[in-house]
């Protein structure tokens, strides 16, 4: 976690700032895309006491990270810093405890009694609403594995989708401020690492941890312009209208509401800021292959991972099959070229995750017109999605959240 993040960073369950009580500190190399002339912090960035016109954008908090430590708000709730990304989800603590054990006598015995108290009462609301999203994708995610590709694109394929959703060349990306909310294997990531943006990667998952990792050893000196969150859509924990651009690819239809996790997001663009969502088409689905699908996933959906993993693993070479048939047969690439391995992913994130909604191209937009947005446009499409695009519009009155 780069000092960075306590500018952008809200407590998602009372809004106010954070300060970080850092445990491990570990150096970062230069970061080459950021520009020179920033200005020096004076006061020491790893206490956070900056003067305020600074606002934790020196090369210092680029190139300090709090590998371990812990974050509290102004209101004494308290999360943990792991693996140097910060864990903003209910229960998060009581599951860092062991690995946080031995630097907490380091704290105020005060604050100390506070931070394990909360350990001992478990969010109802989230066990019972995300916990099963949360096993459900860090499950699939760690099948990839580290080289391995998520829906068979490649870095540059990637890249360009991003720039086409979003109507933007890579030269008016260097300072942008995105957000990827629903970062999953963190293809995103890689694809922007060096373009000058400034990208914020937050999954529910523990996909976090692997996505850390990959850009860490791939390009090391550019990994501080991605800062990695393990967070919920629906209790964002970054501060409002704060982002150039929003973007969520195949993630809103998986929470347990697709618009009110729009709505969430998009409260926390800037005014002129471009917002995209990738969710399910409803149009495009056959209708037979659907009711199907629906019927085993009562079941799938109840199913332990590593059962399901094998499933999956039976059916994907028949589902390769049959897509590359129809390609051939019809002489149109309605469906992409995956591997096996790729299908099978495509085979768990159908039958595994609670929730998945459709919607029709037609609600989508309407949503982005209901939530203040202007010059909206369908930006992709596939076999199974639609992304939509808007601009926010100034003054827009349309984000309740």
């Amino acid at each position: 976690m780069r000092y960075r993040l306590l500018e952008v960073l809200e407590c998602p369950e009372c809004r106010s700032p954070f300060r970080v009580l850092p445990f491990e500190i570990v150096p970062l190399p230069s970061n080459p895309a950021i520009k020179d002339g920033r200005p020096v912090c004076n006061q020491g960035c790893p206490w956070g006491q900056v003067e305020p016109k600074f606002k934790h954008q020196c090369q210092q908090c680029f190139c300090r990270d709090v590998s371990l430590g812990v974050i509290q708000c102004g209101q004494n709730h308290f999360f943990p810093v792991v693996n140097g990304i910060p864990r903003l989800l209910p229960n998060a603590m009581a599951g860092a405890v062991p690995v946080l054990q031995q630097h907490l006598t380091k704290l105020p015995s005060d604050v100390r009694d506070i931070l394990l108290n909360q350990t001992r009462t478990k969010d109802k609301n989230f066990e019972k609403n995300f916990r099963h999203t949360l096993d459900s994708f860090s499950s699939e995610w760690s099948e990839i594995g580290e080289s391995g590709r998520a829906w068979g694109r490649d870095v540059p394929s990637r890249r360009k989708l991003f720039l086409d959703c979003v109507n933007m060349r890579i030269e008016d990306l260097p300072e942008k401020k995105i957000l990827d909310a629903g970062c999953g294997h963190g293809e995103v990531e890689q694809a922007l690492l060096k373009t000058g943006a400034e990208v914020f990667a937050m999954d529910i998952s523990f996909s976090v941890d692997g996505v850390r990792d990959r850009l860490g050893k791939s390009e090391p000196a550019y990994a501080s312009l991605i800062h990695i969150v393990q967070g919920n859509i629906h209790k964002l924990p970054f501060r409002k209208e704060f982002f150039d651009i929003i973007h969520s690819a195949g993630v809103l239809h998986h929470t347990p509401d697709t618009l009110y996790g729009f709505e969430v997001i998009s409260s926390s663009l800037k005014n002129g800021g471009i917002g995209y969502i990738e969710v399910y088409s409803a149009e495009r689905k056959n209708p037979i292959a659907h009711a199907i699908s629906n019927a085993l996933r009562v079941v799938t959906t109840r199913m332990p991972h590593p059962i399901l993993h094998l499933f999956c693993y039976a059916g994907a070479p028949f589902l390769w099959l049959y897509t590359q048939s129809h390609n051939a047969l019809t002489g149109k690439n309605l469906y992409s070229k995956r591997t096996v391995r790729e299908m099978e992913l495509s085979l768990f994130d159908n039958f595994s995750p609670r929730y998945q909604y459709h919607h029709t191209i037609e609600q989508v937009m309407d949503w982005f017109d209901r939530l203040g947005y202007s010059n909206i446009r369908k930006t992709w499409e596939s076999k199974n999605c639609n992304g939509v695009a808007g601009t926010k519009r100034s003054g827009s009155k349309g984000f309740s959240v």
